[in-house]
């Protein structure tokens, strides 16, 4: 009885076809963490219950919604001025917010 040893060039190909299935299996757990990783955090921000300041925004959302086009822009400019001078300490009740500078769109007909 005689035992047949297969030659190197046989055994290198068969160690190449074990080797790309542990590859894509590595890929495909990379991937299966990721998903994991994203619905964890999705199910987090969903679950965690809305502030005073989350409401806030949909109301201001919603009245945006309601407003025209250039009163919608005039609104968002004068909010994000308030909001950047909030963040840099310069905010206070003197300032005069309700004027807006920003440029004029006029209608002619």
């Amino acid at each position: 009885m005689s035992i047949h040893r297969p030659n190197e060039a046989a055994m290198e190909n068969d160690a190449e076809e074990f080797s790309l299935p542990k590859k894509q299996m590595k890929r495909k757990l990379c991937n299966d963490d990721l998903e994991k990783q994203l619905l964890s955090q999705a199910a987090a921000i969903l679950s965690r219950d809305d502030d005073e300041y989350d409401n806030f925004g949909v109301i201001v959302a919603s009245k945006l919604r309601k407003m025209d086009e250039n009163q919608r822009l005039a609104a968002e400019m004068i909010i994000w001025d308030v909001l950047h001078k909030g963040m840099l300490k310069q905010l206070n009740v003197q300032d005069p917010i309700g004027h807006y500078t920003g440029p004029v769109h006029h209608s002619y007909k």
